[in-house]
């Protein structure tokens, strides 16, 4: 496998992405790829290109920072294939108690 020229390689993945409706943090149109991941165990060369791919655009929440960071702390070939982050931060949810009392203190601001 290792013998098929960079360029048809390349063909080929490109044929594996499709769009995907990530509702994580609202619809966003989020390219995946489950069967460009598979190619990754046929070789050491196609693992390259693969990753190539795959880690150039992140979908990334504060909650997974140190996942994120795992990945990319292992090997710097990783960090140069990174070309956009797209980072979400995750703030916790207020309970009802917290919401009125945050309300409550906004209307004493606006009042005094």
């Amino acid at each position: 496998m290792d013998r098929l020229p960079l360029e048809i390689f390349e063909q080929i993945t490109s044929y594996l992405w499709r769009e995907k409706e990530d509702t994580r943090d609202g619809p966003t149109p989020v390219r995946v790829q489950p069967a460009l991941a598979n190619l990754a165990c046929v070789s050491a060369q196609y693992q390259q290109l693969v990753e190539q791919q795959t880690f150039n655009y992140i979908h990334l929440r504060s909650t997974e920072l140190e996942a994120f960071e795992k990945i990319f702390q292992q090997k710097s070939r990783r960090q140069t294939c990174l070309k956009t982050l797209d980072f979400h931060v995750m703030l916790p949810k207020y309970g009802q108690s917290q919401w009125a009392r945050y309300v409550g203190s906004l209307v004493e601001l606006t009042d005094g």
